[in-house]
């Protein structure tokens, strides 16, 4: 036995030394899966502007978003649907996912995900723990990953303005959800403080030094990624320091594993929210370029009220990467678009409303994205925002917690972007071009 498998047993065992529910292994823990030198390398490396593994190229990856995974897995009942969603998306032909890791409470908050990994500041909630265990193996069992993400910059998980209001002892000033741009750049300036706040880093260094060892022998981990979509405002210099710091403690930690920033790139207003793709992933700590594309929320999808037509809006959005490719070449990294997501058909929310428009957009992000490929860019793989799957929300389109969780956050209307089982033309067009990346990876 070699390879993967192998190191899920070595995985598998460091676990089992040391159980989820009554100890965290301790920082620095010497990676099982190092000491086995003649077996093929299981892990996720990068080679130029291309990812391998065992020394094999991996080629175009077919990834989806499935940030609500690990919460899902608390329960009998949840990690029994986990498992079906977990085969349904292999089936699918989708390689790597990505995932929420850790979360932070109080659970009391308003629009949170609940139950939360992380309570209070250093307290880990032994379900959540054991949760995220049980992922790790069930993803490492069908050779699949995720990317890890670690901290967020939205309040939906807790996340940057949490750790603020932890250091600081003072609450988070969120927007109201329908209210104006005021309200948001308040919360923003807020959550961007967390990058020039000592007491906030460390609160979180802390947290990476609970979770990052106990899965740095894990194959189910392709990548840690700092924090979902962080937008430093006026602090872009701390946060790139902060960024190359962080990655560095991440691979002090974990030498196992690649580290990305979960940047959405430039954005439409890069002056506004401090970012840089360049800048953002000089690092050589920083393994791979993160990118997103979001079309509706950046208001490129309607003209006067008036529905764009969606080879229009796909065509934005491929000038637009083709804009972060140009900028990022430079550094000579992989880039991995990991979100983006259009909306269902006559802006409807419910299970059942159809999907054309969705399933025209992904066609066409993955023909460029395997178009960008074949024409020598860095751009390697395509995640689509968000795999619900069987969890369809108790109220399509409002604002509210599903119980199961969707694929849309709690401060989103539930059913805008999620991708449902029942969505079965959607889920075709995933895997035909899943077949295709898989092709054209030969």
């Amino acid at each position: 036995m070699s390879g993967p498998a192998a190191a899920l047993l070595l995985f598998a065992a460091s676990l089992l030394a040391c159980d989820a529910r009554k100890e965290i292994p301790p920082v620095g823990t010497a990676p099982k899966a190092l000491e086995t030198r003649d077996e093929p390398d299981p892990f996720v490396r990068v080679r130029g502007t291309r990812f391998v593994r065992g020394g094999q190229p991996l080629g175009a990856i077919m990834g989806c978003n499935y940030w609500s995974a690990a919460t899902d897995s608390r329960t009998g009942a949840g990690r029994a649907r986990v498992t079906r969603e977990l085969d349904r998306l292999k089936a699918l032909g989708v390689g790597v996912l990505r995932v929420l890791a850790l979360s932070e409470g109080p659970d009391s908050e308003p629009w949170r995900i609940t139950p939360s990994l992380q309570p209070s500041p250093g307290a880990f909630d032994s379900d959540g723990l054991a949760a995220l265990d049980w992922l790790m193996v069930e993803l490492a069992r069908r050779d699949l990953s995720a990317v890890f993400t670690l901290n967020n910059y939205w309040f939906w998980s807790g996340g940057t303005a949490q750790y603020v209001s932890w250091a600081r002892g003072v609450p988070i000033p969120y927007p109201g959800l329908e209210g104006g741009g005021a309200e948001w750049d308040r919360f923003g300036d807020f959550s961007a403080e967390f990058f020039i706040e000592p007491r906030a880093r460390a609160l979180f260094d802390a947290a990476l030094d609970t979770i990052i060892p106990r899965y740095a022998s894990s194959p189910a981990v392709f990548a840690w990624e700092l924090v979902n979509e962080p937008q430093p405002r006026r602090h872009a210099v701390a946060f790139r320091s902060w960024a190359d710091a962080t990655a560095r403690r991440i691979h002090r930690l974990d030498p196992n594993h690649l580290v990305t920033t979960g940047s959405e790139g430039n954005t439409p207003a890069p002056a506004l929210n401090g970012l840089d793709i360049d800048l953002d992933h000089a690092s050589p700590a920083i393994d791979f370029v993160s990118v997103h594309a979001w079309p509706e929320n950046w208001g490129w999808t309607r003209a006067e009220g008036v529905q764009k037509p969606v080879a229009e809006v796909a065509a934005r959005v491929r000038a637009y990467l083709d804009e972060q490719l140009r900028d990022a070449a430079p550094l000579g990294k992989p880039v991995l678009l990991l979100e983006t997501g259009y909306p269902r058909d006559s802006d409807g929310f419910a299970p059942g409303t159809p999907v054309t428009a969705r399933d025209r957009y992904l066609e066409l992000i993955f023909e460029a994205t395997l178009e960008s490929r074949a024409a020598g860019s860095a751009l390697t793989g395509a995640f689509p925002w968000a795999w619900s799957g069987e969890a369809t929300p108790e109220q399509p389109g409002v604002v509210a917690a599903s119980n199961p969780l969707t694929g849309d956050p709690p401060h989103e209307r539930q059913g805008w972007y999620g991708i449902y089982a029942s969505d079965s033309s959607t889920t075709d067009v995933i895997a035909r071009s899943a077949t295709r990346f898989r092709e054209a990876s030969r």
